[in-house]
């Protein structure tokens, strides 16, 4: 093997870790790790007061007239004698606690309770496998047992393989601070101090028990951006109080230099760029807008603007979705967008007008995204992560991005959708925010539904009301962003997602943990876990031969997408089993309020297995024969009818562990038992079927039926009604009133 191979190898069987720079290092340069090493031994103290003066543009504060030499000359005025360049200020504090306690009563409610559990060292509203710290927290524990990562040099710690400690996930979630807000707004609403000597004993802890760069919380850059956003939100919300005095600030001060330092340094600019890049780039340029007398401001401002305005353009398609295809980092990025829009905004520096309109169309995006509800489709890897978390009440609510748009871009549909103004607004915006929401005269959206082409997503509704009926479709991408959409998809293509009077029918289980037992990681992301089909028991794309990460992405392809007055269709297929010469083509006829056909067509050649599933979460199933009956409630009950020219079987599976099947996950870390319908019959193909889902409680009988590969004609009636579907290269869809 030559020595190429073995770097090539090498990299290949330990992963990436860091940046193109870390890996460089890693991989080339050995010994320059052994410097590292070393050199971060001598100096992972707290910077002395001689190099945090070295750190500070010297040009710049002798220009506003500061002792160059005064520590205490120079935290005084970064702390109290200029403005605040930030979203938050003394005078904006007094306005968004008047607004708190009139307009959220509910979120006050909350956010004192989890203050107190804070002050309690309780996190498992944070992270559900959070342990009961007591009296000081463990920054590095497990969640899972008693176990610590250690403090190791952060390229030694080996956090991905099967020797890992735990799920470092979960960890990074406490370590990112993002709660110090929740203490903050309590600071805000009560005025009582203990909820800064919190804030205060918790930094200086963290600070003591987390030199750099060693144990996990400094293994990626992200995560050192995430939590120095966290640490700017809770220095202007709580830097009059007089816990948080010179000394503390101080220390504040160096170590936040110090985060945006390595951040800069270690910015994720490897073989792939998606939302751990964003995340950097905005989390500095938040930093040197706020603290500009910091060295080499200016120009690292510059230049992270100019990668921030390629990466937009690079990671986000003209019309709006996040090339990574999936609804949890689209909004994780629209995080990260906004807020530094919002903060260069207010510093007088405005985005390019096309940058703008992109950050406009993410947000149009999770207009049509948001369910019923205001939680969103789990398509895709979901870890439930936030570039910052500004609301505490009704968290799964995601309608806030609506609120702020509204603000933004002057968007009467953005705040029909939203239905009110939202805490996080207000946070963002403040009272002038408030007061331009509550100026725009609402408007519901044109369109009901939507279909995005590049990202092979559409979302179908019936109505913009919680108990609207609500489909999202997953056909695959057609399009793909280079370098970015690799990252976290699962093997979902032609899945959907159902929800009617308010309750989700069929689901997709979501993520559960990214570093438990592989078989867990790896079921989540299974075409068996998804509402589509399964052949010969493998998946559409390789989910398990790395935990992140798709080897080979497929295509899908669109034939036609049609949204009528009473109905929406779309026709889709997929090539992720063209391995064994196999393509899986799906037709999906929803017609709005009263039924949805779904007509699957295999083609290739052979005997296979053919697996359809459909994943109904806590849902009540009850078999009628080959039929299912579905409740939800007494209320929403429906059917789900297979139809095909030969026999075809179910099973329910629920809650097995070895191998994994029957599980769904409501938010990252939690695992609870699910109801899953494994449809299954071994056929020679090409072969098609069909499967009607219709309401419960409404008389239904089938007319007639002729499903092949080239046509599916079906003929039903459903109440009074009658229908009839001819479905082939080009939909003709008759409905046909009884008595007419």
């Amino acid at each position: 093997m030559s020595k190429f191979e073995k770097i090539f190898y090498s990299i290949k069987k330990k992963g990436i870790k860091g940046s193109f720079y870390s890996l460089f290092i890693r991989y080339r340069k050995p010994i320059l790790v052994e410097y590292l090493r070393w050199f971060y031994k001598k100096h992972n103290g707290i910077p002395s007061d001689k190099e945090f003066l070295k750190s500070m543009n010297s040009v710049f504060l002798k220009s506003i007239g500061k002792n160059t030499e005064s520590v205490e000359d120079i935290v005084k005025y970064l702390s109290e004698e200029r403005e605040s360049r930030f979203l938050i200020d003394e005078n904006e504090i007094a306005g968004i606690k008047q607004i708190l306690i009139k307009e959220f009563p509910k979120e006050v409610e909350e956010v004192i309770k989890r203050a107190d559990g804070i002050c309690r060292h309780q996190f498992k509203w944070i992270c559900p496998n959070s342990p009961e710290f007591g009296d000081k927290i463990n920054w590095h524990r497990n969640f899972e047992d008693n176990r610590n990562w250690p403090l190791d040099f952060y390229m030694d710690l080996d956090y991905s393989s099967e020797k890992r400690i735990g799920d470092v996930r979960q960890n990074w979630e406490l370590n990112r601070h993002q709660y110090f807000v929740t203490l903050g707004k309590a600071y805000i609403i009560t005025g009582n101090e203990k909820y800064a000597k919190e804030f205060v004993d918790e930094l200086k802890d963290w600070i003591e028990n987390n030199p750099i760069p060693f144990g996990i919380n400094w293994l990626h850059s992200q995560e050192t951006a995430l939590r120095m956003q966290s640490w700017i939100w809770a220095f202007f919300i709580f830097r009059t109080s007089q816990h948080f005095n010179f000394e503390v600030k101080t220390l504040f001060f160096k170590y936040l230099y110090k985060h945006a330092e390595y951040t800069y340094w270690h910015l994720s600019r490897h073989l792939v760029t998606h939302n751990h890049l964003i995340s950097e780039i905005c989390g500095l340029i938040i930093f040197y807008s706020v603290f500009p007398e910091f060295k080499s401001a200016e120009k690292k401002f510059n230049e992270l603007i100019k990668i921030l305005k390629q990466e937009l353009i690079k990671q986000i398609w003209e019309n709006g979705p996040s090339g990574e295809l999936s609804t949890n980092y689209h909004l994780f990025v629209l995080d990260s967008f906004l807020i530094t829009k919002i903060v260069l905004d207010k510093i007088g520096i405005s985005l390019s007008d096309e940058c703008n309109k992109r950050i406009e169309k993410m947000i149009e995006y999770a207009m049509f995204m948001v369910r019923p509800d205001g939680s969103i489709p789990k398509i895709g890897d979901n870890d439930s992560g936030r570039a910052f978390r500004l609301v505490d009440y009704n968290t799964n609510d995601r309608r806030s991005y609506l609120s702020t748009g509204a603000v933004l871009f002057n968007r009467p549909d953005f705040k029909y959708v939203s239905q009110k103004f939202s805490v996080e607004t207000l946070m963002l915006l403040g009272e002038k925010g408030y007061d331009i929401y509550k100026a725009i005269i609402p408007e519901a959206p044109e369109k009901k539904s939507v279909f995005y082409k590049e990202a092979g997503i559409g979302f179908f509704r019936n109505g913009w009301n919680e108990k609207s009926d609500y489909l999202a479709f997953r056909g695959g991408p057609t399009v793909l962003r280079n370098n970015v959409s690799v990252s976290h998809n699962h093997a979902d293509y032609l899945s959907f997602e159902y929800l009617t009077n308010g309750k989700t029918i069929f689901n997709d289980p979501s993520t559960y943990l990214y570093g438990k037992d592989d078989k867990w990681r790896y079921y989540f992301r299974k075409t068996r876990a998804h509402n589509t089909i399964e052949i010969d028991e493998s998946d559409s794309l390789n989910v398990t031969s790395t935990r992140f990460g798709i080897p080979k992405l497929y295509k899908s392809k669109l034939y036609e997408f049609r949204s009528e007055a009473e109905f929406d269709y779309i026709d889709m297929s997929h090539s992720g089993y063209q391995k064994i010469g196999i393509t899986h083509r799906r037709k999906l006829l929803y017609y709005r309020t009263k039924f949805i056909l779904i007509t699957d067509i295999i083609n290739g050649s052979g005997k296979h297995k053919i697996n359809p599933f459909f994943n109904l979460d806590n849902n009540k199933v009850l078999s009628e024969d080959s039929n299912i009956l579905i409740s939800a409630d007494n209320k929403t009950k429906l059917k789900l009818i297979p139809i095909a020219e030969f026999e075809i079987k179910n099973r329910i599976l629920s809650g097995i562990e070895n191998p994994v099947d029957g599980w769904s996950s409501t938010q990252y870390g939690e695992v609870h038992p699910a109801n899953v319908v494994k449809f299954y019959t071994e056929k020679e193909i090409p072969l098609a079927l069909c499967f009607l889902i219709i309401p419960g409680k409404i008389d239904f009988e089938m007319l007639n039926q002729a499903i092949n590969p080239t046509e599916q004609n079906v003929q039903f009636r459903l109440g009074s009604d009658i229908f009839k579907m001819h479905l082939a290269e080009k939909s003709i869809i008759n409905r046909i009133s009884a008595g007419i």
